[in-house]
């Protein structure tokens, strides 16, 4: 069943339920790069919406529920980090994935942030390593906000 846009939906992304539904918000400002990931995410089951920065990204999160952040780690203005923290104020529920370029990033730096939502991954990630991500960063957090769910 196709998540639901509710406050305690119980979505989960174990048992089978896979992608299937998870609303997730892309923030790129290459066209190309985030058509291909909004695609790789839409045929595994997401939905998704596309922004190429971070004030779209704001007012589209105060309208609509994401569940996934999908976003570049260099943005006009800002970070993806950043973007991350201001949109949990919206959306505390929210994950997030920033994806960066080797040489925007400095060596050393986590792939999984200790609060357990954040996953940094380097670019080109192509599908083999963003469903795969986006699968682990998004149970977690519905099984947090949802106890009654039927795959914990």
């Amino acid at each position: 069943m196709a998540w639901q846009p509710r406050q305690d939906d119980g979505w989960c992304g174990r048992g089978g339920c896979g992608l299937a539904g998870l609303p997730v918000l892309l923030v790129g400002r290459d066209p190309l790069a985030a058509m291909a990931d909004a695609r790789a995410l839409a045929e595994a089951g997401c939905r998704t919406w596309s922004v190429t920065d971070a004030p779209q990204a704001l007012r589209l999160a105060a309208a609509r529920s994401f569940r996934l952040l999908v976003t570049d780690f260099d943005l006009p203005g800002t970070d993806g980090f950043d973007l991350a923290s201001q949109l949990r104020r919206l959306q505390p529920r929210l994950a997030a994935i920033i994806l960066a370029a080797a040489d925007e990033i400095g060596p050393g730096l986590p792939t999984l942030f200790e609060d357990g939502r954040t996953r940094l991954l380097h670019r080109p990630a192509g599908p083999a390593a963003l469903l795969p991500a986006a699968a682990s960063l998004a149970c977690p957090l519905a099984l947090a906000a949802a106890p009654g769910c039927r795959h914990g």
